[in-house]
Parts: C-alpha cells; structure tokens; sequence
C-alpha cells in the first residue's frame, strides 16, 4: 500500500458519505400521499430505493474504513518511514509538525511517504 492509494480510499469515503448526507436528506423531505387509493409509484418507491442505497453505501463506506485500517494497522513504528506515516494517517500531524518531531523538513518527509511502499 501506498500513502497515494490510502488518500484514493479517503477520497472515496469522503465521497459516498457526501452522497449518503444527500440521500438522507432526500429521504427525510419526502413525504408520502395521504390519500385512500394506493399510487403505483409515488414517494414509498423513492423512498425505498434511498434506504436500499443508504444501506449500499454504508456497507461499502464500512469496507473502505477496514481497507484503510488495515493497512495503517500494518505500519511498523519501530521504522522510521512507517512512523512518518502513522503519525500522518492516524494521529492527522501536519507535514511540518511530524518534521519537527524528527528533526527533518517538511519537504522531505512528504516526499519520502509518498514514495514510500508498505
């Protein structure tokens, strides 16, 4: 794994949960026809195809956050390069904090996770 391929992850997540916030949304604004006849589709199918989404999404969200861990998880601290990265991905230090730490540039401890592999 890569510090590129654990931002692609990230990136993803961010993604679907902007979709689930919207669907959500969608759901909770739609109310139903309150009549006596039953409509053929009206905003229980809606309704019912966004909770099935909603239900994909979180599924697919809860699969990217074990990826993503699981990789993190991997991470060696006695390393030197795999310490950079912890402190990276799971404390969220800035570049120029987890320089500071290590006594080494901003720069350069952001070119080395990146080219790194793990």
């Amino acid at each position: 794994m890569t510090y590129k391929e654990v931002k692609i992850i990230d990136k993803e997540i961010h993604r679907l949960q902007s979709r689930l916030g919207m669907l959500e949304s969608e759901v909770c604004s739609t109310t139903p026809k309150l009549s006596d006849a039953p409509s053929g589709s009206g905003s229980g199918d809606k309704i019912g195809r966004a909770v099935a989404e909603i239900a994909d999404l979180n599924t697919e969200i809860q699969a990217l956050r074990f990826r993503r861990d699981s990789a993190v998880n991997k991470l060696n601290l006695q390393k030197y390069e795999d310490n950079c990265l912890y402190m990276r991905l799971k404390r969220g230090m800035s570049w120029a904090q987890i320089a500071a730490k290590v006594s080494s540039t901003p720069d350069s401890i952001k070119m080395m996770c990146h080219r790194y592999i793990w």
